[in-house]
């Protein structure tokens, strides 16, 4: 058996259900022991290279545990979000499918954090909500529960904020980015990458068909009907 199977067999063996609400309940409880002990717990839990390599093992996977804020607010809203958004993909790519996404997102991330010397869950978590976008662009998200917004749109703020910290970012940030969307290419760019890089490859093949028409003194009209000027 070669490599590639047995490791398609040991993957298909690690299935996790409900990992968000795992994740969700990590987060909530690190969050509540932080205001207790002056967010000692997450200053145990961040990933920095040097702290990993002194021994502190623990931290190349409890980073991507930690609450993505420090306000009680903005942490009970994201964390009720991301639950939303966790589970209406495990439904959609199921279980399994879902699992692997979360777990090769953690090891690129982490793979990031050791050549850059730091890592964070941020952006990750942020690919995540523009994966579940993509699925289902006209879904109706209320924003601070008050401002209706399709998921598209925010989508493409988060895109927008992703682009702009692979270009103008750090080190750290720009191989966050690189990780998130290579995640995403690996499980999206089959069903919805390729068709658009494929229409757009024809609508250029076809605008060079008419230009090289144009070149030779060829008329072409719409219904494919063609005649020398």
């Amino acid at each position: 058996m070669s490599f590639r199977n047995k490791l398609k067999r040991i993957l298909n063996k690690v299935d996790i259900p409900g990992l968000m609400t795992y994740v969700v309940i990590t987060m909530a409880v690190v969050f509540i022991g932080d205001m207790v002990s002056g967010f000692q717990i997450s200053g145990l839990m961040f990933f920095v290279r040097e702290y990993v390599f002194a021994g502190q093992i623990w931290r190349a996977v409890t980073f991507m545990l930690m609450p993505i804020d420090s306000s009680v607010l903005w942490v009970m809203i994201t964390l009720m979000f991301y639950y939303g958004i966790g589970r209406d993909l495990e439904a959609a790519m199921g279980s399994r499918r879902f699992t692997h996404y979360m777990l090769l997102g953690w090891l690129f991330t982490m793979l990031g954090g050791f050549i850059a010397g730091y890592a964070s869950n941020t952006i990750f978590f942020m690919s995540l909500f523009c994966a579940y976008a993509v699925m289902n662009p006209d879904d109706i998200i209320m924003m601070m529960f008050v401002i209706p917004c399709k998921a598209k749109w925010l989508a493409f703020l988060d895109a927008v904020y992703m682009g702009w910290t692979l270009i103008f970012g750090g080190l750290a940030g720009r191989l966050m980015v690189l990780a998130a969307l290579a995640v995403f290419v690996i499980f999206f760019g089959r069903d919805y990458i390729r068709p658009v890089f494929d229409r757009l490859m024809n609508r250029w093949k076809h605008r060079d068909f008419i230009r090289t028409m144009r070149r030779k003194n060829i008329r072409v009209h719409k219904g494919g009907k063609n005649g020398e000027r």
